[in-house]
């Protein structure tokens, strides 16, 4: 994302390579950045398998509870960013990405609501997702790997939330 401090963009779109996410409905997406900072895709569980579901479900109500925060579905991998939040998470985020850059992310933009002293708006919004026979690659270490960054990252978000403004 360090490329986006040379280019004139209005937005930035983020989208999973696996093939889940339709590229189709970025326009609808993008046309809630006129009032938001943030649009986060929130998938439709009718096609995601059952253990999917399950631990999406899971992963989703632990950062609720943790953060205290809800942001719908904190692995969507189909996001949109004005302009100014994207150079924002460029300069922040690590280039490495990974699985846990969606919920580095969302800290990441809490420090940013922190440093505006305004809150930084994010929508949740509904999208399809298609998974097919698709099945995970993730191995249990993996899993954990995740679980861990997921619950560190809700817990950041947390204190940033309980620190007194200044």
């Amino acid at each position: 994302l360090q490329w986006l401090a040379d280019w004139p963009l209005d937005a930035v779109a983020l989208i999973d390579g696996d093939g889940q996410h339709d590229p189709r409905e970025l326009p609808a997406l993008a046309a809630l950045l006129d009032r938001y900072d943030a649009v986060l895709g929130h998938r439709a569980t009718d096609e995601m398998p059952v253990q999917r579901r399950l631990s999406n479900f899971l992963v989703n109500l632990g950062f609720r509870l943790v953060s205290g925060v809800h942001f719908g579905d904190v692995q969507s991998g189909l996001r949109l960013y004005r302009a100014d939040v994207a150079q924002v998470l460029a300069r922040e985020l690590s280039a490495r990405g990974g699985y846990g850059l969606e919920h580095a992310s969302l800290t990441v933009l809490a420090r940013l609501a922190r440093r505006r002293v305004a809150p930084v708006h994010v929508a949740a919004a509904p999208i399809t997702c298609a998974y097919g026979d698709a099945e995970s690659t993730l191995g249990t270490r993996a899993v954990m790997q995740l679980t861990t960054q997921t619950l560190r990252e809700a817990l950041r978000i947390r204190r940033l939330a309980l620190q007194p403004a200044f």
